[in-house]
């Protein structure tokens, strides 16, 4: 069994909030059932893939037929109708199965070549996001306290077992690589003379983040720039086609057309602001990793510990420009550990 819990030994990969602890390799009962799934779903693939030409095919033949064999009545005009609607499904349907098949089909046969599982394990702690597909499926507890476990196919990315409960279905999560904080870092880290001190919070100085830790954030930034993008653009670009067509054919917009315009208007909007959002992060993030630095706060207790004394302070970490939080007490923050 191969303990993997360093990336590089400058980074940890985690996934839902748990830290990689171990690879170990698939049982043979495992490596059979990865086998017969990888058939399973290349046979569906192909099927999906042939239902399209056979129906092509069959509208064609159909469209030999003489009038003189075509009944006229309403029961089989009905039919007709049914039959021109079930094709077009296949024709939208089809690609995606397609794709969606063949794609596990491969990707099965992947993790079975791999012939390992990543298992990450530990507590999820606060703040942290779970996917809903994990906790609705009581795969993985909110709680941030419980110390919990998963395990992940490497190549397809596919949830595999979860607190000792097998996947009821395909379920595929993101694993995300977060910079361990280097042993010296807090050695060389910078008293701020004259420290800022308010009610609840102290700032006790700042330090200087590594050179994996900035590459990470370079990794965030990514992600930020690309949140909606797509969407936003062909959203944008087809509210501005409606309205041209609008201000070019259309006197006075029929009712139909203000209803398609006012979805379009709005859903637009929404995705919009959300791309925008992203950007102003993004923009913030990348400041923060020219900067390099992280401020360290000093946070007094919230509550008396069991002698009746005071709690002890927590310390934490955020960035200065986008004023995320960074680690608390020495574990990376919650927005860093998983990716949803």
């Amino acid at each position: 069994m191969q303990r993997a819990t360093l990336v590089g030994q400058e980074a940890t990969e985690w996934c839902a909030g748990l830290p990689l602890v171990e690879v170990r390799p698939l049982a043979d009962s495992e490596l059979t059932a990865l086998r017969s799934e990888a058939r399973k779903y290349r046979w569906w693939g192909v099927l999906a893939l042939l239902s399209l030409p056979l129906t092509i095919t069959a509208f064609w033949l159909a469209s030999l037929l003489p009038d003189s064999i075509v009944p006229n009545s309403l029961g089989f005009n009905v039919l007709v109708i049914l039959l021109i609607l079930a094709g077009g499904a296949i024709f939208v349907i089809s690609p995606i199965l397609t794709y969606k098949y063949l794609s596990r089909a491969v990707a099965s046969a992947s993790d079975t070549r791999a012939g390992c599982l990543k298992r990450f394990e530990g507590c999820v702690g606060e703040g942290t996001s779970i996917d809903g597909a994990l906790t609705h499926n009581d795969l993985l507890r909110a709680d941030a306290s419980a110390r919990q476990w998963l395990e992940l196919l490497p190549s397809s990315g596919r949830l595999w077992s979860a607190n000792s409960r097998m996947a009821p279905f395909w379920i595929t999560l993101r694993t995300t690589t977060v910079a361990n904080t280097p042993a010296n870092a807090y050695a060389a880290a910078r008293e701020i003379n004259n420290a800022e001190e308010a009610a609840s919070a102290k700032l006790m100085g700042e330090r200087i983040l590594s050179a994996k830790e900035r590459e990470e954030l370079a990794g965030h930034i990514e992600r930020a720039w690309g949140t909606n993008a797509a969407a936003a653009v062909l959203l944008t670009a087809w509210l501005s086609f409606v309205s041209l067509f609008d201000l070019a054919y259309l006197t006075w917009p029929a009712p139909w057309f203000v209803l398609v315009w006012a979805c379009s208007f709005v859903i637009t909007i929404w995705i919009d602001l959300a791309f925008i959002k992203g950007v102003v992060r993004a923009y913030r993030l990348n400041r923060d990793r020219k900067t390099g630095k992280a401020l360290m706060i000093s946070l007094p207790g919230q509550a008396k510990d069991e002698a009746g004394g005071e709690a002890p302070t927590r310390e934490i970490e955020t960035l200065p420009y986008s004023r995320s939080l960074w680690s608390s007490s020495g574990a990376p923050a919650g927005w860093r550990k998983t990716r949803i």
